[in-house]
């Protein structure tokens, strides 16, 4: 009896996201700037926290992994005298930056609501992406992302490092893609390992 027992004891303890949901971003920044990365969170996970920054209906959730690598172009900046240079290369990732993933009423203004709002700083310089969603949720395995809101809403804002300001630049485009689907695959093991017991459970019966 004892395999069968490991068996459903495995079943109903595993939750429907068993792996992270990940996503893949890709933008473009003025000029030929360009920013791509990944990240990757647990849709059926709790809030993190509510009501950031006194606005209310809006929830945080904690992001499991990012890694984003922005390249700006310095060249169109002078040309445009834009404030600047910014570093050739900015990345951020869990061990460089710290982030947020906020949804429903996370910017100030009248905007439209529910917005899924990715922000990330690693002291000088912030990124900022926002996104339309219809559910006010974390979008799950098989979900979409709205199209990215421009017209000031996702930008880029850099420092100098005595907190004077030195850049910002409207993203200009960008999507998220699904980089992987992965809750079929996670009940496919699951299903492969619980039909191992059985079968060693026949086996020595």
């Amino acid at each position: 009896m004892k395999p069968l027992l490991i068996a459903w004891i495995v079943f109903w303890s595993v939750p429907a996201y068993a792996l992270p949901v990940s996503w893949q971003f890709n933008g473009l920044l003025p000029g030929s700037g360009m920013i791509e990365g990944s990240f990757s969170y647990d849709a059926a996970s709790a809030p993190a926290a509510v009501n950031v920054r006194g606005l209310l209906d809006n929830q945080t959730y904690a992001l499991l992994d990012w890694d984003f690598l922005v390249r700006p172009d310095n060249a169109f900046m002078v040309e445009n005298h834009v404030q600047g240079p910014l570093p050739e290369m900015i990345a951020y990732t869990p061990s460089t930056s710290s982030a947020e993933f906020c949804l429903n009423h996370c910017v100030f203004g009248n905007g439209p609501t529910p917005l899924e709002v990715l922000s990330f700083t690693n002291g000088l310089q912030t990124m900022r992406l926002v996104f339309p969603t219809s559910t006010g949720l974390p979008q799950g395995a098989g979900d979409s992302w709205g199209p990215m809101l421009l017209n000031g809403n996702s930008s880029m804002r850099a420092v100098q490092a005595d907190g004077t300001f030195q850049y910002l630049a409207f993203v200009q485009g960008g999507a998220v893609t699904p980089a992987n689907v992965p809750e079929a695959s996670s009940w496919l093991l699951l299903l492969m390992g619980m039909g191992g017991l059985v079968g060693l459970r026949l086996k020595y019966s």
